[in-house]
């Protein structure tokens, strides 16, 4: 059948990319004839009627931020295809469009089994055979498989039109055992162990399809699994790949993408860097792909810290939590530390455990030699320990006030006298940092929902340093931040590390740590793997030890 549209597009300017290889199971190399072994035209720009899945000159812009810039792939029939790369570099984005969550700028293409897709497109999408399974896997933990397979596709029915459980529970059982499954049906999804309600979740978005046909998009689909589990994930894979589904698996862990996928797709700043054959790359040359410098000799190297007499402005002993698994530390006056970790790796719960928005009775933090015997936000912030946190709308300001009134919440209290608030001095604090932090515009007045994400984030990072803390805790600090922002926050940490204020980074943007950092920690499955210190931090070490650690954790 040849490619039919059901509207049309103006193409735009073009990206190149690497052929279709073969799929058995694992891949030759890319070859450079103008098709692949398989038949399919090597150019992504040409659609052929044999790619289960293509996209051409993708493109999505957002307010100040470009995600993804005219991305070209195409999927080969039955191949497990990786995609890879780090935070922000448009992976997410790009499953989004593919799920008909966003709308791809004008000029981007999506085609589906052979036809564009343009309208109605998630709908559209799964019609034609492109099936999802997000991190959430999209279960009920109250509800059982037989249940979880009918609220999607429908339930088998009886003469009179009442659910036929017996049947139901059949056709569950033989699409499961489709793909070698063999679940207790009847028993609620959350009472299963983990693998198992990925298949679950797996073999519930492929019900349907016919032998030999449909997509499989897979985002991070181990992140929740020990090593054992996810050897067993990977048999139910290639089960779905022996029936003709093709997979594309998104995922940040390096020894999966070379375990399980015939090739892989680089994303970067939003724009393709490459797709290869697995079989032709090594760790270190995937690595440098995703973060554009060389990895060179770094794997596993820690280096000597030499100890000081001083008191830690923090001390971290024994801190806990659903992931975390007792990590100990220091943060000296001035130093910038920062924390690395992917997800499931702890980094998550690690600044808000910080702060004692979490209870871990166990853990002992000091600040400037001074314990808390008690922990909870409002003790930590006494000690002089602040959070400017990853989601600044909800957590870091309120929406309605302006800049003013967000910056001063923190100390409200010392702009009082007599009982009473005096807006003279309160303006002087407020423009002092909308200076210091070059906010745009320079309004106090101005409403805080009307601003940028980057001066967003000024107001926040403003509002916390006015309180003269000791140590400041910064979650994903330029997280939707734009370029001109994010370098103003990195001065603006580095001026005050200087000026003798302790700062804990914790941030998967490796580029981000690499620039502001003094030490690196690298967290893996809850616990301190690897540390990283002066010229031995770079953003391709970073990267490097974060994928070795939750290889090396799982």
């Amino acid at each position: 059948m040849p490619f039919t549209r059901t509207s049309c597009t103006a193409p735009t300017t073009s990206t190149t990319g690497p052929g279709l290889p073969k799929t058995n199971g694992r891949s030759s190399k890319t070859t450079k004839s103008s098709t692949s072994p398989s038949g399919v035209s090597a150019d992504p720009l040409v659609m052929d009627d044999r790619s289960p899945v293509a996209v051409k000159n993708l493109s999505k812009t957002f307010p100040g931020t470009r995600a993804l810039a005219n991305v070209s792939l195409r999927l080969a029939p039955g191949e497990i295809h990786a995609l890879v790369g780090q935070n922000g570099s448009g992976k997410s984005t790009l499953i989004k469009i593919l799920a008909g969550y966003h709308q791809p700028d004008r000029g981007g293409e999506v085609w589906v089994g052979g036809t564009e897709i343009t309208t109605d497109r998630g709908a559209a999408a799964h019609r034609l055979g492109l099936r999802f399974v997000h991190q959430g896997l999209g279960l009920i933990d109250e509800l059982n498989a037989v249940d979880s397979f009918g609220l999607v596709s429908g339930f088998a029915r009886t003469t009179a039109g009442n659910v036929n459980w017996k049947a139901q529970a059949s056709q569950v059982r033989a699409q499961l055992a489709r793909f070698g499954v063999a679940v207790d049906v009847m028993r609620p999804v959350g009472q299963l162990d983990a693998v198992e309600r990925t298949a679950v979740a797996i073999t519930r978005a492929l019900e349907g399809l016919e032998s030999g046909s449909g997509a499989l998009v897979l985002d991070e689909p181990t992140v929740a699994l020990t090593k054992r589990e996810v050897s067993r994930l990977f048999e139910i894979l290639r089960e779905v790949q022996r029936s003709g589904v093709t997979v594309l698996y998104v995922s940040h862990y390096l020894d999966e993408v070379f375990d399980i996928a015939d090739r892989v797709s680089i994303l970067k700043g939003g724009r393709l860097v490459a797709t290869h054959d697995t079989s032709a790359l090594d760790r270190d040359e995937l690595v440098r792909l995703m973060v554009g410098h060389d990895v060179g000799s770094l794997h596993g190297r820690r280096s000597e810290l030499t100890e000081s007499e001083d008191t830690p402005a923090l001390r971290v002993r024994g801190l806990a939590g659903r992931q975390l698994q007792g990590i100990d530390f220091d943060v000296a006056r001035g130093e910038v530390l920062g924390i690395a970790g992917l997800q499931g790796s702890g980094i998550g719960e690690c600044p808000y455990a910080l702060i004692g928005a979490t209870r871990h009775p166990r853990a002992v933090i000091e600040v400037a030699g001074e314990g808390a015997p008690r922990r909870t936000p409002t003790v930590m912030a006494d000690l002089g320990v602040r959070l400017v946190p990853r989601d600044r709308r909800t957590e870091g300001a309120v929406s309605e006030f302006t800049v003013r009134e967000n910056m001063t919440l923190g100390r409200l209290r010392s702009f009082r006298r007599g009982g009473r608030l005096r807006p003279g001095d309160e303006r002087v604090f407020v423009n002092h940092w909308i200076d210091e932090l070059e906010l745009v515009p320079a309004d106090p007045d101005r409403a805080y929902s009307t601003l940028s994400g980057g001066n967003q984030q000024k107001v926040v990072l403003g509002k916390w340093l006015g309180t003269d803390p000791q140590v400041l805790v910064l979650d994903e600090p330029t997280n939707g931040v734009d370029i001109g922002a994010r370098e103003k926050i990195y001065t603006t940490i580095r001026d005050q590390a200087a000026g003798g204020l302790a700062f804990v980074v914790c941030s998967s943007d490796a580029a981000e740590l690499a620039e502001i950092c003094d030490r690196v920690l690298v967290l893996g499955g809850g616990v301190i793997e690897a540390e990283l210190v002066g010229d031995d931090i770079t953003e391709a070490a970073i990267v490097s030890q974060l994928h070795v650690t939750e290889a090396e954790a799982a």
